[in-house]
């Protein structure tokens, strides 16, 4: 198909069959070590600045802070570049990404190109206006970072009063947009380690949709804070009992729930990290998904070095160059230990495995991510006048 016959089905999204079947193409491409031609899930880390200091995070302390970060025109060039790649979920983080004051007209960029829109975000700056802003775009889904429904507990980790604040986001988020659909993310860690069963009950008071629990880890987006400012909250082999019995609470509060979560295959594997030696599984990053970070380098993985920069090569020669298909290597041979709800996830959700045994679970996680109907009806409704 030409680019010119292709451009009106780009523009209105790929079908659900041609979703289905670029996946396909990834996980076949994958088994034959090839570069896929697709790129269905894109992360936009689109500014290094944040207004937190984590505990367990380095993203403001360790990074080049606002040092040559691309500027709007830069990311929608990137945003073309993933239109010719297929991309079907633009993942949108940062640092905290809402410090962007052109995020919005990103957004919107991406969606005018028939692509869901994912944001992550700290929820500190879920005001009116933003969340207005978020309705008015189009965002499908929005990711909030909660550590515990006990505010003391939330606040150690984050900074004092962030619970607080981060609540009211997530109110406002929910009764000016209800098309928005929202989860939890939640890093558990062994000073939540107790409390965490009850972020399933309190996302479902608070009307969410999806609440996911990403056990710590020391790499990926952590890899730049030394491991000793934190340590007293990474788990040993020593607890794990204690921390499969939290895992089993959780997913007994889930049952019966429409709240989507973690695969069964994921909680079981929680554990894995923290023993000796840890567990891998077979990834899929570099090849269903790719990061971009502000100064416009791209990698397969959060944990890899840089393979090339869109300002010097656009995103989709990148994808489909010699160059990212050794990148696509270091992926291959990775034995570091990592358990993410981003590429373990994908990955266990895109192997064989998990398709035979989990369908249903796996077709409410893609909906989840990529059913922009719900959206797109309730802002039709909105444009509609008044009786």
């Amino acid at each position: 198909m030409s680019d010119a016959a292709a451009q009106p089905l780009r523009k209105a999204g790929i079908g659900p069959l041609g979703k289905v079947f670029d996946f396909f193409r990834v996980w076949l491409a994958r088994h034959l070590n090839a570069a896929p031609a697709p790129l269905p899930i894109l992360v936009l880390m689109v500014t290094d600045k944040c207004n937190l200091k984590c505990k367990m995070c380095g993203a403001c302390d360790y990074s080049p802070g606002d040092h040559d970060m691309m500027d709007l025109d830069q990311w929608k060039a990137v945003v073309d570049s993933a239109e010719k790649l297929r991309t079907q979920v633009i993942s949108i983080t940062g640092g905290e990404a809402l410090l962007r004051k052109d995020l919005f007209e990103l957004i919107a960029y991406a969606r005018g190109k028939g692509m869901a829109v994912h944001l992550n975000t700290n929820g500190l700056l879920l005001r009116d206006k933003n969340v207005a802003l978020l309705k008015d775009t189009g965002v499908e889904t929005v990711s909030i970072s909660i550590e515990s429904t006990d505010p003391a507990i939330h606040d150690a980790i984050r900074g004092k009063g962030t619970f607080e604040h981060t609540l009211q986001g997530v109110r406002k988020l929910r009764a000016a947009a209800p098309e928005i659909k929202i989860g939890l993310n939640n890093v558990m860690n062994k000073h939540n380690i107790g409390s965490l069963a009850d972020m399933v009950t309190f996302a479902q008071r608070e009307g969410l949709n999806q609440v996911k629990f990403a056990p710590i880890h020391s790499n990926l987006q952590h890899k730049d804070k030394p491991l000793e400012e934190y340590e007293d909250m990474v788990f040993t082999e020593a607890d794990i009992p204690e921390l499969n019995a939290e895992i089993g609470r959780i997913r007994e509060a889930l049952e019966g729930t429409d709240l989507e979560s973690c695969t069964e295959r994921f909680f079981n594997g929680i554990e894995h990290l923290y023993r000796e030696p840890a567990s891998n599984f077979y990834c899929y990053a570099g090849y269903a998904i790719a990061t971009v970070n502000p100064q416009g380098e791209v990698a397969a993985c959060f944990d890899k070095p840089p393979c090339a920069n869109v300002r010097q090569k656009p995103l989709h020669e990148i994808w489909r160059s010699p160059e990212f298909q050794r990148h696509r290597q270091l992926v291959r041979q990775c034995d570091k230990a990592c358990w993410d709800t981003t590429n373990a996830e994908l990955s266990l959700r895109l192997s064989f495995r998990n398709l035979l045994k989990e369908p249903l679970k796996t077709y409410k996680a893609v909906r989840y991510y990529l059913d922009t109907r719900r959206a797109q009806a309730a802002k039709s409704a909105d444009a509609r006048p008044q009786a």
